[in-house]
């Protein structure tokens, strides 16, 4: 997990509801994948994940990553856990993590659950 999503996670820590939780993560979508496109970088429409075959410079590399992790936890929050089998572990750690904010705001009774999260 790079540092970017690490401070997202905290950020999320200090979310009231499920729907402020999905509008900073969206936010922070938006701002890496301008970061991103400003660079020249293209995403595919269907899944907002970044468009294969495109070399990804040194410089990038962070906010790339980032952007795929931060895509994820916005995917896991609509109900669309998906399975990083090539690096379950940093996906496994960023998932948990979510879950758990989520779990916090289901026992606080804060919010409605969001679907799709065990």
């Amino acid at each position: 997990m790079v540092l970017i999503t690490k401070k997202l996670i905290q950020d999320l820590h200090e979310c009231n509801s499920n729907e402020e939780l999905q509008a900073v993560v969206i936010q922070k979508q938006k701002e890496l994948k301008d970061r991103l496109r400003y660079k020249g970088y293209d995403f595919d429409d269907a899944d907002e994940a970044i468009s294969g075959g495109q070399r990804i410079f040194s410089d990038d590399v962070e906010n790339y990553e980032a952007y795929s992790e931060v895509n994820f936890i916005r995917l896991g929050l609509s109900g669309r856990w998906i399975q990083h089998l090539d690096e379950e572990t940093r996906y496994t750690e960023i998932e948990e993590a979510v879950k758990n904010i989520v779990r916090v705001f289901r026992r606080q009774s804060k919010t409605v659950p969001l679907t799709g999260l065990k």
